[in-house]
């Protein structure tokens, strides 16, 4: 403890809490540069929550907007 003092019986045991990893979520917009694992394009429009599409190299995809990175 901070002050030197013991704990109560109750908190000996006690874990630590652990913190929960932040995820942010980009917002992409459309015409927006990005990655996808080595492959460079750009953002074309929402799916749903968790897909979007991407134009890589004259193809669109539909891929996890988890996968895309700023490129």
């Amino acid at each position: 403890m901070p002050g030197g003092e013991q704990r109560k019986a109750s908190q000996k045991r006690a874990r630590k809490p652990v913190a929960m990893p932040v995820r942010v979520e980009i917002l992409w917009t459309k015409g927006d540069r990005v990655k996808w694992r080595d492959r460079g394009g750009l953002f074309r429009r929402h799916v749903d929550d968790e897909y979007a599409e991407v134009a890589i190299g004259g193809r669109v995809y539909r891929l996890r907007k988890a996968e895309l990175r700023p490129g």
